[in-house]
């Protein structure tokens, strides 16, 4: 039993078995005169010799003597199904220390995702801004063109309504000016287009989130169905 002092929990919970005394009888429960001489399997109890040949004398039962040799033999079995469950002991030890890394683990992540979309944010806004000052730019080179047209379109209209053999010739140098500015200002049109900026939010989808972000697992070094073939064993050899 050397291997359950390694666990501390363990050794303490062995430690605090109370040590046998001197020997003392053992009588039989249903004859409180007689002393315990056979174990019942079936009963799982121990008789006497009353006993055996009254109601449990079609049961399964042995000697004490043969039932200690049984006992002897299985230790060893016993002994190493107990192995398998020293590791809960084990665990706890350490359950603590692996839930805060866990925990931590998952913070570093959400200030990674965090950092990416604040990064991501930032891009963002710059190409906004860059965009925005592109068409500024735009604009300012269209009016530049756009108000002189528009002058020389005033001039024309004034002249227009005072026309006279005198000014005939002002009015189509004016006309002409004005088509010179106008072919500018709408070779400057063609080559722009008119942006209405929208921000398009990705799907939020919960599940997405939980790809990109990360899922859970837990791996489990005592699995329950090695406690249970344990305990099995050891509910079995003791009963044989």
């Amino acid at each position: 039993m050397s291997i359950l002092y390694r666990c501390g929990m363990a050794s303490t919970l062995l430690n605090n078995i109370p040590v046998v005394g001197p020997r003392k009888q053992i009588l039989c429960i249903d004859h409180p005169d007689e002393k315990v001489s056979f174990a019942c399997k079936d009963c799982h109890r121990l008789i006497c010799d009353t006993c055996v040949e009254g109601k449990h004398k079609q049961h399964e039962f042995k000697s004490l003597k043969n039932a200690v040799r049984e006992i002897e033999k299985n230790m060893k079995i016993n002994e190493d199904d107990l192995k398998s469950l020293i590791s809960i002991f084990q665990r706890r030890g350490t359950m603590h220390r692996d839930y805060n890394a866990l925990i931590s683990a998952i913070d570093a992540r959400a200030t990674h995702l965090v950092t990416n979309i604040e990064r991501l944010r930032d891009h963002m806004k710059d190409e906004c801004l860059r965009q925005k000052e592109r068409e500024d730019q735009y604009h300012d080179d269209y009016e530049s063109v756009y108000h002189p047209m528009m002058q020389k379109f005033d001039e024309i209209e004034k002249l227009l309504q005072n026309a006279g053999v005198h000014n005939h010739a002002q009015i189509c140098q004016a006309q002409l000016d004005f088509d010179d500015k106008h072919e500018v200002v709408a070779n400057r049109a063609s080559g722009m287009n008119i942006i209405t900026p929208k921000f398009i939010t990705g799907k939020d989808d919960i599940s997405e989130h939980k790809k990109i972000f990360g899922n859970l697992e837990y791996d489990s070094k005592l699995k329950g169905t090695a406690m249970v073939i344990a305990r099995e064993n050891m509910r079995r050899n003791t009963q044989k």
